[in-house]
């Protein structure tokens, strides 16, 4: 086997996060992992054990591929930190994943125009729009963005179908939309960023090491209250 044909993918965009090993874009092996306040701690010994239970070593990695968000912004701080590291010390190719985009991977039915759903907190989601040609190989149609809930119902039309860990949330404000929800709605998962991944790093679509960051779209509710209690003084 060669080494380039291992990827290592990592998602922790939301609090129930994985990691996923795929060898030429299948999947070997998955992992569950509980995204508390010990993200850090957590992280890395379950790559280590992952790749143990398949008698590998990071030594044996050709790619990493990361989730890059939206989402939690101390997941995905970490993961992508942890993906930098093993990307930069092992010297291998970084991958960068939009995390809505991966979620659209999971569809195994072709789809003219899928919305992907997740929840931005408070009144807001994030959003894209995906076409689904070719089941699991999604093309963006509208990139990922956030906006008020209210406002993205009007944008779905009345052929698409929505997917996504915020599709209750969707249906709560617009009930109607209920039998356009694709019949699994889930949260993403690390095999399809791996799937996404390898995909990518075949066309030469690699993130740089040094300064990829986290795609957030939206301050965290500390940078808010911050705002708030400091207001821009007058000039």
């Amino acid at each position: 086997m060669t080494t380039s044909a291992w990827c290592l993918a990592i998602e922790t965009s939301a609090r129930q996060g994985s990691i996923a090993l795929l060898r030429e874009g299948e999947l070997i092996g998955e992992s569950a992992l509980e995204l508390g306040t010990a993200h850090g701690q957590s992280l890395l010994p379950a790559v280590s054990l992952l790749l143990q239970q398949h008698g590998l070593t990071t030594r044996d990695l050709g790619r990493v591929a990361v989730s890059v968000g939206p989402g939690s912004y101390t997941g995905l701080r970490v993961g992508v930190v942890c993906a930098k590291l093993l990307a930069w010390s092992l010297g291998i190719p970084l991958v960068a994943v939009d995390t809505l985009q991966a979620i659209a991977a999971a569809e195994a039915e072709s789809t003219p125009r899928l919305w992907v759903v997740t929840d931005a907190q408070r009144d807001a989601v994030y959003a894209t729009c995906q076409t689904v040609a070719v089941p699991h190989c999604p093309q963006c149609e509208i990139p990922t963005m956030v906006l008020p809930v209210a406002e993205l119902a009007p944008q779905i039309g009345a052929a698409d179908r929505v997917t996504g860990s915020g599709v209750e949330k969707l249906l709560q404000h617009s009930p109607g939309l209920a039998s356009q929800v694709a019949e699994h709605s889930l949260g993403p998962t690390a095999r399809w960023v791996g799937h996404l991944g390898w995909r990518a790093s075949g066309k030469g679509e690699l993130a740089d090491v040094r300064s990829l960051t986290p795609v957030y779209l939206r301050q965290s509710s500390a940078e808010t209250q911050w705002d708030r209690l400091h207001p821009p003084r007058p000039q």
